[in-house]
């Protein structure tokens, strides 16, 4: 698997993605979750880590950096 490079962002050295939690008539919610990344180029890394599903894929430095 593999995401665009603005979906994944990095804290301490470590790689994370946004992963919907719930949705609620106020909106949706995010988790932060830990991810193994692999070979990357310009636009796209690498997922090594399996089952991920609704990966947030745009908005997710505008949403980690107004927290």
């Amino acid at each position: 698997m593999s995401l665009p490079a603005e979906a994944i962002f990095e804290e301490e050295s470590r790689h994370y993605v946004l992963v919907k939690e719930s949705k609620t008539k106020d909106g949706i919610s995010f988790k932060k979750v830990e991810v193994e990344t692999g070979i990357s180029d310009s636009e796209y890394i690498e997922i090594k880590t399996e089952r991920i599903s609704d990966v947030l894929i745009s908005g997710v430095y505008y949403l980690v950096n107004n927290e």
